[in-house]
């Protein structure tokens, strides 16, 4: 696989976007579905695409209100890629730079 996740803080993570609900956010998926909760305390499901690395949390209105991404994922290979540099096997550290 050789798709590219463009990050833009703030907003999106590939084609999931901030504030999109439930819906509409799984009208964009084209990979098996996980639900989970985050924490003991969540009230609202999250959305975990072990495929493409991505999770998809959601507030109280079932809006989109974090989507956390990681490098490493067990089954695919897509490139996170933020400010026109592929994030993938790059360490914490310079990745925090480029968010400065």
């Amino acid at each position: 696989m050789n798709e590219i996740l463009v990050i833009s803080p703030g907003r999106s993570i590939g084609p999931y976007h901030l504030g999109m609900t439930r819906d509409e956010t799984w009208s964009q998926f084209r990979y098996p579905i996980t639900c989970f909760f985050k924490t003991d305390e969540c009230t609202y499901r999250s959305d975990d695409i072990k495929s493409i690395g991505v999770h998809v949390h959601y507030d109280d209105n079932e809006k989109c209100n974090m989507i956390e991404a990681w490098t490493r994922v067990q089954y695919n290979a897509p490139k996170l890629e933020l400010q026109g540099i592929i994030l993938n096997d790059q360490n914490m550290d310079d990745i925090a730079t480029l968010c400065d």
